[in-house]
C-alpha cells in the first residue's frame, strides 16, 4: 500500500467522520440542511481527484509519475485545463443547488442531483476499467502501476448517495411544505 492511498483513506475517513456527524446533529439541524452538508462533502472529496489529477498532470514534466508536460500539444494541455475548470465547476453548482433548493425541500433538486450523481458515477465506473485507482476488483493497466485513489472516489460517490437517500423522505412526503406552497402559487 503506498503512502498516496494511506493518504487519501485518511481523508475519505475524516470526511466520512464528517458526515456521521452531519447524520447525528440531522434532529438538531434539519435532515435537508444535514444533507445539503453531506453533498458538500461529496463534492469536496471528488474535486480532489478527477480535477485536481487532471491540473497535475498538465502541469507535470514528462518523466515524472502521469505527468504529460512537454509531451503533448499546448491545444491539449489547454482543454486538460478547461475540463478541470469545468469539473470545478460542476461540482460548485451541485453544491449550489443543494444548499438553494434540497435544503429548502424543492424536488426537482432531488432530481437534479440524482441525475448528475449518475452522470459522473458511470463515467468514474467506466474510468475505472480503464485505470483501477488501485482498487483491487479491477484488472492491473498494461504499464503495471495500480494507481491511487479509490478510497476518496468511493467515499464522495458513497456520501452523495447517502445524502440522497437521507434527503428522500422530508423532500418526497405527502406534506412538503415548499411543494405544497408552488403548488398554491400555480
Amino acid at each position: 500500500m503506498t503512502l498516496a492511498i494511506v493518504v487519501g483513506a485518511v481523508w475519505a475517513s475524516i470526511c466520512l467522520a464528517a458526515v456521521v456527524a452531519l447524520a447525528l446533529a440531522s434532529r438538531r439541524i434539519g435532515r435537508l440542511k444535514a444533507a445539503a452538508a453531506m453533498l458538500a462533502v461529496a463534492a469536496l472529496l471528488l474535486v480532489g481527484e478527477d480535477p485536481w489529477q487532471l491540473v497535475f498532470m498538465a502541469s507535470t514534466p514528462v518523466g515524472t509519475e502521469d505527468g504529460v508536460l512537454g509531451l503533448v500539444q499546448p491545444h491539449t494541455l489547454a482543454h486538460m485545463m478547461g475540463g478541470a475548470g469545468m469539473s470545478v465547476a460542476g461540482l460548485v453548482l451541485v453544491v449550489w443547488v443543494a444548499y438553494t433548493a434540497l435544503r429548502h425541500g424543492q424536488r426537482w433538486s432531488w432530481w437534479a442531483l440524482l441525475t448528475v450523481l449518475l452522470i459522473i458515477g458511470g463515467a468514474d465506473l467506466y474510468e475505472l476499467t480503464i485505470y483501477p485507482h488501485g482498487l483491487p476488483l479491477f484488472p492491473t493497466p498494461s504499464d503495471g502501476n495500480r494507481g491511487f485513489g479509490w478510497p476518496t472516489l468511493l467515499a464522495g460517490f458513497a456520501v452523495w448517495t447517502f445524502a440522497l437517500c437521507f434527503s428522500y423522505g422530508p423532500i418526497f412526503r405527502t406534506g412538503n411544505q415548499a411543494e405544497q406552497q408552488k403548488r398554491v402559487r400555480r
